[in-house]
């Protein structure tokens, strides 16, 4: 995903890479989002915000959702 500009071609929008196992429970949450009627802006946004969740999860050392827990996400 990117955005162009004059000065480059093209400038990279910020998403976080999530390992796969990662990615699919946010494609599985998302999804439910769809199911239950949530509108595109609002999966968009979700989508955004998971990245940003998981990946920061991903750097204190959860990498897989079965090991998530309280503690991974304190700061």
């Amino acid at each position: 995903m990117g955005y162009h500009t004059r000065e480059t071609n093209t400038v990279p929008c910020g998403y976080h890479e999530l390992n796969p196992e990662m990615e699919a429970l946010l494609a599985e949450y998302l999804e439910d989002g769809k199911r239950k009627g949530l509108q595109e802006s609002s999966i968009h946004l979700h989508d955004k915000i998971g990245h940003y969740f998981l990946s920061a999860l991903a750097d204190t050392g959860c990498v897989a959702p079965q090991a998530m827990n309280a503690q991974n996400g304190q700061r």
